[in-house]
């Protein structure tokens, strides 16, 4: 988006400024545009900085979860739980079978065997229902401790992983809120607000992602730190339109709600305005 702001100075000459929202060919200076309310691109400047330790750990991640002993350990893992799933299956239809043919058995001798010897007979039929339990539990206790070991050297890789996760997330919030506080917008009064304190207030509370970057919150803030009154502003899309708005070439736009009315609200204070036109009468 670009935006035009007409301006006059302490001698009353009619002037004006242009402005682009967000970066332009990646920078965010161009000759016949104000600069941005704060340069974050400036180089030794804490952002650039914070990005490169960031981008280091997310290398860090990358290279852990390509990595041929993690991947290897995973697919280790999977097998053996196939493997054991298919013996364990195996093994428990088995003894169901056997318990089916003991209890068939048992029907059949006690009819045909006397008191005594049908005792003999059940207790060997008891001794086979535990010998297939001992079975069952040393297959089970076998897969466990096979899957144990694949298991703890896993582990380590993904405690590595959290490790970083966490640090990435924690650097990354912090820089956010190191970036927020730098961006400070003025009135007219001189009246200056971080984007922390424009937002606090606000339904969502903190500022929304690329707040301050759009090109009207960049024309006031140049024209209040130059003595400019501002007169008359409009914002305009050139060019193609973007995967994820609607927008026309060179149609014109009003500014954003989510990220540009809390910003202006505070920026154009004592202002007098004409009436929006999209506010019903």
């Amino acid at each position: 988006m670009f935006g035009v702001l007409v301006v006059e100075d302490k001698e009353g000459k009619l002037g004006y400024l242009s402005a682009f929202s967000g970066k332009l060919a990646g920078s965010n200076h161009h000759q016949g545009f104000v600069p941005p309310v704060f340069d974050m691109l400036t180089e030794q400047g804490f952002f650039l900085k914070e990005i490169k330790n960031i981008s280091a750990i997310n290398l860090q991640i990358k290279e852990i979860e390509s990595g041929a002993e993690y991947n290897s350990l995973q697919q280790d893992i999977e097998q053996l739980r196939v493997t054991a799933t298919s013996e364990i299956t195996e093994l428990k239809e088995r003894i169901n079978s056997n318990k089916i043919t003991r209890k068939q058995q048992r029907e059949q001798q006690q009819k045909l065997l006397s008191e005594d010897d049908y005792e003999y007979f059940e207790a060997a039929m008891i001794k086979q229902s535990l010998y297939d339990k001992h079975l069952l539990h040393e297959l089970l206790n076998k897969w466990e401790l096979a899957l144990a070991g694949k298991k703890t050297e896993l582990e380590r890789h993904e405690a590595e992983l959290e490790t970083l996760i966490t640090e990435r997330k924690e650097r990354s919030a912090a820089l956010q809120k190191q970036l927020f506080e730098h961006y400070e917008f003025l009135n007219k009064n001189g009246d200056r607000k971080s984007l922390l304190a424009i937002f606090r207030d606000t339904v969502l509370g903190k500022p929304p992602s690329a707040a301050g970057e759009c090109a009207t919150p960049k024309l006031l803030q140049y024209a209040f730190l130059n003595g400019y009154k501002p007169l008359a502003m409009a914002e305009f899309w050139w060019g193609a339109a973007p995967g994820s708005e609607i927008r026309k070439h060179k149609q014109f736009y009003p500014a954003c709600t989510e990220k540009c009315n809390p910003i202006l609200k505070h920026m154009l204070e004592g202002i007098a305005l004409e009436k929006d036109p999209r506010i019903n009468s």
